[in-house]
């Protein structure tokens, strides 16, 4: 999985933020236990080969409306390879509200972004962070997450910006054992 997550970062700079899939611990920290055990909807914008699904499919009610949206078509097929009854988009994390829709739900009670917002234009965070924040229930949560050295660009400077107009409530935990090591946010209304 690691050679088809390097090929799709050099091949698709733009879309692909990680030379690797997430480490367990990344995933773990992603897939925060005590809210998807009370989560009846989940979606996961851009899960790549699906590294984070594991944990979010381990965790969540049986109950649960799941699925994920993915604009890479390589790590579509991918995903659905390694979980085949589990429902995958493909489209941009912009569209989510037309995908809550198909799925007969009005929100969402969490959201698990591993977006790479660094590698995002203004236009798209906007656009994605307008989506999502339209699309979470008001006690609704969202897990992303950035890599240190994202931060120190213009795009990770604006990443937190946005995080911080969007949610006032943010909680933050790094996570050293994964390369690069990486800041969990989980963020609320």
């Amino acid at each position: 999985m690691m050679v088809n997550s390097l090929k799709e970062y050099i091949v698709n700079q733009k879309t692909t933020g990680a030379i690797w899939p997430s480490s367990s611990s990344l995933a773990k920290a992603m897939a925060n236990q005590k809210t998807l055990s009370i989560s009846r909807s989940v979606v996961e914008l851009g899960p790549g080969s699906g590294a984070i699904t594991k944990q979010i499919l381990a965790r969540k009610p049986q109950n649960c409306t799941f699925f994920a949206l993915e604009i890479n078509p390589t790590f579509v097929r991918k995903f659905k390879d390694n979980y085949p009854d589990t429902i995958i988009h493909l489209d941009s994390a912009a569209n989510l509200q037309n995908y809550l829709k198909r799925h007969n739900l009005k929100h969402c009670d969490t959201i698990i972004s591993s977006l790479p917002w660094t590698l995002l234009t203004r236009e798209m965070q906007d656009k994605i962070f307008n989506a999502i924040s339209a699309s979470l229930s008001p006690k609704g949560k969202m897990f992303t997450y950035s890599y240190f050295h994202g931060l120190l660009f213009p795009s990770g400077r604006r990443f937190l910006k946005l995080l911080k107009q969007h949610f006032p409530h943010i909680q933050k935990k790094i996570v050293w054992r994964n390369l690069p090591p990486a800041i969990v946010y989980e963020c609320k209304k």
